[in-house]
């Protein structure tokens, strides 16, 4: 499955529309990120589920967290599991061919 705008709604527990453009971006930008850690198109895992859960992940935790500094907050590089999804499914390959 390729995770939709709507996957990431019903995620966020979100049913109204205002935020539809800024929850688009969050999962572009978690699919993006997604794509450049792992080291080949996430479009291509679409039928992994951990690869799902990790975008989902990220889109909920770049909603919440708008800005890149928080005060007197404790902060994570990124949300609890999305790092080892990514170990999982990363291509290690260091050539171009």
């Amino acid at each position: 499955m390729t995770v939709t705008l709507q996957d990431a709604k019903a995620h966020l527990n979100i049913t109204f529309d205002n935020d539809d453009g800024v929850i688009q971006r969050m999962l572009d930008a978690a699919r993006s990120f997604m794509t450049l850690q792992i080291g080949h198109d996430t479009i291509n895992l679409s039928t992994d589920p951990q690869v799902d859960q990790a975008i989902l992940m990220l889109t909920a935790h770049y909603y919440a967290n708008r800005e890149a500094t928080m005060v007197g907050v404790s902060a994570a590089a990124l949300p609890f599991g999305v790092q080892e999804i990514i170990d999982n499914n990363r291509s290690w390959s260091w050539s171009d061919e």
